[in-house]
């Protein structure tokens, strides 16, 4: 996918293949077509379950690993990604 075309301004787009973006950039991105895409993929190859706890119940999350912030719009599923419950995703961001 060109990452130009999705809608976002070229700013935003350019700050976020950089690796040099704000949380605002990163709240554009997640409401793209591409990251409902890679949201889905990451949920369908982590067995629908989280990767710290391994339940399955409630709403999974799909959290960026720090080397994923790093790749926006090429994210990596095993390296960059992980599928997490709420309470895990909130525990990691609570850290």
């Amino acid at each position: 996918m060109n990452p130009f075309a999705c809608g976002l301004p070229v700013p935003v787009v350019l700050r976020l293949l950089r690796g040099e973006h704000t949380r605002g950039d990163r709240a554009a991105y997640y409401r793209t077509e591409w990251w409902s895409a890679q949201k889905a993929r990451a949920l369908a190859s982590g067995g629908q379950k989280c990767r710290r706890c391994q339940k399955a119940v409630g709403t999974l999350h799909v959290h960026h690993l720090k080397s994923g912030y790093k790749r926006m719009f090429n994210e990596d599923l095993e390296k960059d990604l992980e599928v997490l419950c709420r309470n895990c995703h909130r525990r990691e961001h609570h850290k």
